[in-house]
């Protein structure tokens, strides 16, 4: 089976070679201005509560996931390959902005939801998640010291 490279950052500490699933939902760690767009996506998306409720989120490009790398400090930040056949659903979190954006200024958000449910990608930024069901560790990098 064909197999792609990803990034995620993570407070658990892996080994390479091993395998990394879910830690559970993400829905109470979000900060709470995405909640609606979370809860509205998981409503819209096929499955879309298992999905978006029991995948392990990583990021297709190292450059983006390691800019968020910056804000979370006391995360590794993980080299992983997966099985293609493991990934759940990809989308671009520009459009999961974009669905926030247009329900915190009261308008319709139904565009933003179909791109990113339609896995398209921004031709701007593309920010794009991979949602998948397992991934196993090719490199580790420590947090920075503090």
């Amino acid at each position: 089976m064909a197999k792609i490279i990803i990034w995620r950052t993570d407070r658990r500490k892996f080994c390479r070679g091993d395998k990394i699933g879910s830690r559970g939902d993400h829905i109470q760690n979000i900060d709470p201005t995405h909640t609606d767009a979370e809860n509205l996506l998981r409503k819209c998306m096929e499955d879309g509560i298992n999905i978006r409720g029991k995948s392990l989120y990583t990021w297709k490009d190292e450059s983006w996931a390691r800019k968020s790398w910056t804000y979370q400090k006391d995360h590794y930040f993980y080299k992983l390959k997966a099985d293609v056949g493991d990934i759940l659903h990809q989308g671009d979190v520009a459009y999961y902005t974009d669905i926030g954006c247009a329900l915190k200024n009261g308008e319709c958000p139904q565009s933003a939801i179909s791109l990113y449910i339609s896995s398209d990608v921004s031709i701007l930024k593309p920010y794009v998640e991979i949602l998948l069901k397992v991934a196993t560790v090719l490199q580790r990098f420590d947090p920075p010291p503090k």
